[in-house]
């Protein structure tokens, strides 16, 4: 950490101010979305992807500070790869042949799973409803296409944005590759690899499972999780044609700060 300040003040003057800065900027970029929309009457189901892609990923943001601020830093990357996986998605509707299509498939992919026992009619009414409302709002030439996906009949639906991408590292092997180290890091969490939990902890012989508060761990989580969110703000302003100005700023910032916890 900084030699005038320790990692305790960095984390108080620095860190948290940061991770706070990235919830003010989301929620200006989100009204300014929802502004235009209403201003220009855009319809679009790729605009409303991202609305619930980036309100999902402000809720895991503040929940990753929550985790690691209260001692769990060693575990708060399980909330990172979901964001991360939230980044991906982003990246694979905007950068699909059609990104309304794509964004439908979001939102309805899971109608493809087949459904059984008592629900089942219930399921299918629902499959029905949500499926009109989604066509209504695509254009002419998704709608085929649409319709072809929502009665394909798959056990293993896979990953929602196929074919366009056939998964998460494809993604960020064509769009953001200096990611993949990441992603991969993330992954051994969600598949309980042995050494994942030592990534975000300093002392690797403490073997009781309580909570544990390490300044520089948890600024880690911070800055990493506020690097998460701000990328899919900047992903989003670009697509929509909105100011990413203040997420320039706030990426800067991430950059600056990083040097203190490498």
């Amino acid at each position: 950490m900084e030699n005038n300040r320790t990692s305790e003040e960095l984390l108080k003057q620095e860190f948290i101010p940061l991770n706070i800065d990235a919830i003010r900027v989301a929620s200006e970029i989100q009204e300014a979305s929802a502004r235009r929309r209403n201003e220009e009457t855009i319809i679009s189901v790729s605009y409303d992807a991202l609305d619930e892609i980036h309100l999902g990923l402000v809720r895991l943001h503040r929940s990753a500070a929550c985790v690691a601020l209260n001692g769990w830093a060693p575990v708060a990357p399980v909330i990172l790869r979901t964001s991360l996986e939230g980044v991906i998605g982003a990246l694979a509707i905007v950068n699909a042949a059609r990104s309304d299509l794509t964004a439908f498939k979001f939102f309805c992919s899971y109608f493809r799973i087949p459904a059984t026992g008592e629900r089942q009619e219930e399921w299918q009414q629902e499959r029905r409803q949500q499926t009109k409302t989604m066509l209504d709002r695509l254009p002419n030439e998704d709608q085929k296409p649409t319709r072809d996906f929502v009665n394909a009949q798959s056990d293993q639906p896979g990953f929602w944005y196929k074919p366009d991408f056939e998964g998460p590292t494809d993604v960020l092997e064509r769009f953001y590759p200096e990611w993949l180290v990441l992603y991969r890091r993330y992954a051994s969490f969600a598949h309980f690899g042995f050494l994942a939990p030592y990534f975000y902890t300093e002392d690797w012989t403490r073997r009781d499972p309580g909570p544990r508060k390490e300044p520089v761990q948890i600024c880690k989580v911070l800055l990493e999780s506020t690097v998460l969110v701000s990328k899919f703000g900047q992903i989003r302003a670009n697509y929509e044609g909105l100011d990413d100005k203040p997420l320039t700023i706030l990426m800067g910032e991430t950059e600056r700060l990083s040097q203190y916890i490498r």
